[in-house]
């Protein structure tokens, strides 16, 4: 006897394998405990003037199917466990349990026999068992006859093929937008309609697709008959590229489609339904090569002195800034700042990345670093910060004047200038510093890369807050009272220090 072989599908599009998870895969290696389910499947002939007769089914598959969040949190879609019957029906089934209790559903698919105009079609069975670790179950399965389907005598085919749009591909030697042919292995359901109006006479059957994404279906159908029905796909992985950055970025991309499809069948004829997948999700990569060249110079502020432009009188302080700035180098605080990448700042998804940098030399703040980002932060959504995290510094040069001393020593005058030139060789510094104590921090302005030039930040300042203490208690030249004792001025009340910035 000829037999034919069609696969039904059921509840699931995934029939076999796993539907697409939300974790990135279900893993049993490491269940050490399980359960078996064995048993035979068969079905039973009825002859006329004949006892009936029990007859075993080989080639035929059956199959565990088990939410797949029995075994993961969260994960859609089923886990099938399978085996293929033996010449006598027979098969075992084992089934990872560990701790838990395992409910899941026997199942079998639409079975044909016989040839065309003579078929019997037997139907899917479906039976819900719950397995513990180390049940040893024994089932045996009769399978029905399909009433519905054994009176289709002819066959309708259904063949097409299944693309989806991976976005930019290469055509030989042009990158441009098309389609791309599906995997091979991917779940095509067909639900065929025999009954319009009545659910109960629809059926399921399944095909997979070749290397070249194509698919082909024979499918029972009453002779000279049409019948309508509904297509549609297992979700599948695929890659989608796109213009990112400024570059080709591929990411992670499941297909299927987000309504069936439509297509009439009509007894020995071939309808043609290709489809094109639709983009269910696309997930971006993880991975950071999106490199970003940032570079600039770093300064701390300083009080620094302005010299004339005189000339002869080069070496003259005519005034000092408190604005000032000296190169941050290597000698101060290690010379360490951090490069701040901030994505979607100020939004419930914002996140960073912070690198860790240090100035090239000891004689100036100069930086060049290279930082990645992720692949999938789009660089308009990125901002750049260079970072100088609070430091302390007893170092801090703050400068005042000094007054004028007779050759014995005696004060002679608070003459409040920083310098006297008369000639040459007759120049008198009225100059002094002392260091102070207080911290340096510095926090740029956003930056944004363009994704074709470095990112030249500048020269970057970090500014000084002098501690409380010290200016309540040490600084000179600003008239600074101390338990009665003004600090600018000597036992006598003379003033002998002035001018200096106040903080």
């Amino acid at each position: 006897m000829k037999k034919f072989f069609l696969f039904a599908a059921v509840a699931m599009m995934a029939l076999v394998g796993c539907e697409k998870q939300n974790q990135s895969s279900l893993d049993f290696a490491d269940v050490k405990q399980s359960a078996k389910i064995s048993g035979t499947l068969v079905y039973v002939a009825d002859k006329a003037g004949a006892a009936s007769q029990e007859i075993a089914l080989a080639g035929q598959r059956v199959y565990f199917l088990v939410a797949a969040d029995k075994y993961a949190d969260n994960a859609a879609g089923n886990q099938i466990f399978e085996a293929t019957t033996a010449e006598d029906g027979s098969y075992s089934i084992t089934v990872p349990t560990g701790a838990k209790t395992i409910n899941g559903n026997l199942k079998t698919d639409i079975i044909a026999i016989g040839e065309e105009g003579a078929r019997i079609f037997l139907a899917e069975t479906d039976e819900a068992i719950a397995l513990n670790a180390g049940d040893a179950k024994v089932k045996k399965t009769v399978a029905p006859i399909d009433p519905v389907l054994t009176a289709c005598q002819g066959t309708a085919t259904l063949k097409g093929k299944i693309s989806y749009n991976a976005g930019v591909v290469e055509k030989g030697s042009v990158k441009e937008d098309g389609l791309v042919a599906a995997p091979a292995g991917v779940t095509v359901r067909i639900i065929v309609k025999y009954a319009p109006g009545d659910a109960s006479r629809d059926r399921a059957f399944v095909t997979k697709t070749a290397s070249d994404g194509s698919y082909e279906a024979k499918l029972p159908i009453q002779a000279a008959d049409a019948k309508n029905c509904e297509v549609n796909i297992a979700q599948f992985n695929g890659k989608f590229t796109e213009e990112f950055n400024n570059k080709l970025l591929s990411k992670d991309a499941i297909f299927g489609l987000l309504a069936a499809q439509n297509a009439g069948l009509k007894d020995g004829e071939v309808t043609i339904l290709d489809i094109v997948a639709d983009r269910i999700s696309v997930t971006d990569p993880t991975s950071k090569n999106t490199k970003i060249v940032v570079k600039g110079e770093l300064k701390v502020t300083v009080e620094e002195p302005k010299y004339s432009t005189t000339k002869d009188h080069e070496e003259e302080i005519v005034s000092i800034t408190k604005d000032g700035a000296a190169a941050y180098t290597n000698k101060i605080n290690g010379g360490a700042f951090q490069i701040q990448l901030v994505h979607n700042e100020g939004k419930a998804d914002e996140s960073s990345i912070i690198y860790d940098c240090n100035v090239e030399s000891d004689k100036s703040g100069k930086f060049n670093q290279e930082v990645a980002i992720y692949d999938a932060w789009k660089l308009d959504d990125v901002k750049i910060y260079i970072i100088i995290k609070k430091f302390v510094t007893k170092d801090f040069p703050h400068y005042y004047k000094i007054a004028k001393y007779k050759n014995n020593g005696d004060w002679e005058a608070f003459l409040d200038v920083w310098y006297v030139w008369t000639s040459k060789t007759n120049q008198t510094s009225y100059t002094d510093s002392q260091k102070c104590e207080g911290t340096y921090e510095l926090k740029s302005a956003a930056f944004v890369a363009d994704g074709f030039f470095d990112v030249n930040v500048g020269t970057q300042k970090a500014a000084f807050e002098m501690s409380s203490d010290f200016k309540n208690t040490q600084l000179l030249g600003v008239g600074l009272v101390v338990d009665g004792q003004n600090l600018d001025e000597d036992a006598d009340s003379h003033q002998i220090y002035g001018g200096g910035h106040t903080y």
